[in-house]
């Protein structure tokens, strides 16, 4: 999906590393959002918080739906190469969060993508590198940004 001329996974990508090199960015989000500038007790504490490395950076957030990617899922792999599948993960545009976990399973994938087909062809794919077990999300109660 483009927008603009640009494909959304560089617009993505840029706005991510504005916000991780320019953090001032963030009080600029933050001053439209209230409609007022922030305080300097607030913008000092922010500054302390981010110095301490508590605050380790900004992200943005954007709609999957709008992206062209209804479809969310959770695979577990039970993976016999975990170099080639994480080489795999990293690459893949479907892909949103790897983590190695304990269990069974020794891998669990968060992928968004357009469809139901173009989920198939991704357990297709993964099922390369290990026994796969997949669940789709139906519905999201809870979200913390």
């Amino acid at each position: 999906m483009t927008v603009g001329g640009m494909k959304l996974d560089s617009i993505k990508a840029s706005l991510q590393a504005s916000m991780s090199s320019h953090p001032e960015l963030f009080d600029d989000c933050v001053n439209v959002g209230l409609g007022h500038r922030l305080q300097p007790a607030v913008s000092e504490r922010v500054k302390r918080l981010e110095e301490k490395g508590v605050i380790t950076g900004y992200r943005v957030v954007l709609s999957p739906d709008k992206m062209g990617k209804g479809v969310t899922a959770f695979i577990l792999i039970q993976a016999s190469h975990c170099d080639r599948l994480t080489a795999f993960a990293k690459q893949s545009q479907e892909v949103t969060q790897i983590y190695q976990v304990s269990g069974q399973y020794n891998f669990l994938m968060k992928i968004e993508t357009a469809s139901m087909k173009s989920l198939e062809a991704f357990i297709y794919d993964c099922s390369e590198y290990g026994h796969t077990t997949t669940m789709t999300v139906l519905s999201t109660p809870l979200e913390q940004e």
